[in-house]
């Protein structure tokens, strides 16, 4: 939990740091999870994922250095994948509390 707190509170959220933050969550609670409990959609996650990984979409901020796969046809900008995935920390932490916070 300190991990994606801690990556959610960094100055800059790049690409890294957005898709380090979705793989601890996803770690713990699973993405049938996530995506059942409406925390994102399933297509908003493989959208994300798709683009984070994909130089062609993301250029020099892209996870990897090579393309591995052919770019999305309609990638997010790095401003669109902030949204749902900044906001996921603190709705698994509530969630993980049982209550708001």
């Amino acid at each position: 939990m300190t991990k994606a707190l801690r990556l959610r509170n960094a100055d800059s959220l790049s690409w890294v740091e957005l898709y380090r933050i979705y793989e601890v969550i996803e770690g713990d609670v699973g993405r049938p999870y996530i995506v059942a409990s409406r925390w994102v959609k399933d297509t908003e996650i493989r959208l994300f994922k798709h683009t984070a990984n994909s130089v062609g979409a993301s250029g020099n901020q892209a996870r990897p250095g090579k393309e591995s796969a052919h770019p999305p046809k309609n990638p997010m900008t790095l401003s669109q994948a902030r949204t749902p995935i900044e906001g996921l920390p603190r709705t698994w932490i509530t969630d993980k509390c049982g209550h708001s916070i």
